[in-house]
């Protein structure tokens, strides 16, 4: 993949960020920014862990 093609799928996933603002239930997205060949996304800090970690845990103490 080269830079231009990732750096337009980033740019496709800002826009989808951007229509998604204000959504009660999806981290909040500030804004995004680019520099060079770099973009920086401002996003909510989120601590606890990776989602599916406590999705698959809740499955396994479930069902076993």
């Amino acid at each position: 993949m080269t830079a231009a093609i990732a750096i337009e799928d980033v740019r496709r996933e800002v826009k989808k960020l951007r229509a998604l603002i204000g959504h009660n239930n999806l981290v909040k997205f500030y804004d995004a920014y680019e520099v060079h060949e770099k973009v920086y996304v401002v996003m909510e800090l989120c601590e606890g862990g990776e989602l599916l970690d406590r999705i698959l845990a809740r499955y396994y103490f479930c069902c076993f």
